[in-house]
């Protein structure tokens, strides 16, 4: 178990979801994988969409970022560029890491670490206190 905030957690989940299945074509591949140690939670989601070229992978993260080749492959409701951004904050103040690279499936792959108890993370963030 993580501690952290359930809602913020599955909104990230929900983001690395979903844009897996929108960059994944017809015929394509998602897949989620979790691991685990007594000290830290691993989670992926890969998949076999066009990928993200290596000198982007970071970029991603940062706001209002689009990788062009990408957007020339999702659907017009592709969004604006702020979703890994806030995932990534979300995931930092659970004590998280999340990283791009090369997917297994010829995709991109994000993988999410978090260590088991990061709870305290979220009592300096003012946007947890109600």
């Amino acid at each position: 178990m993580v501690d952290g905030d359930p809602a913020r957690i599955a909104m990230v989940l929900s983001n690395l979801l979903t844009n897996a299945i929108k960059y994944t074509p017809a015929g394509g591949r998602v897949q989620v994988r979790t691991s685990g140690t007594p000290s830290e939670l691993t989670l992926e989601v890969s998949d076999t969409g066009p990928g993200i070229p290596a000198e982007f992978r970071e970029r991603v993260f940062e706001r209002f970022f689009r990788v062009e080749h990408v957007q020339k492959s999702a659907p017009p409701s592709a969004g604006v560029g702020i979703g890994l951004y806030i995932s990534r904050q979300v995931i930092e103040l659970h004590g998280g890491t999340i990283r791009c690279d090369a997917g297994p499936l010829g995709g991109a792959r994000f993988t999410v670490t978090f260590g088991k108890n990061p709870g305290h993370a979220l009592a300096n963030d003012p946007a947890s206190s109600g």
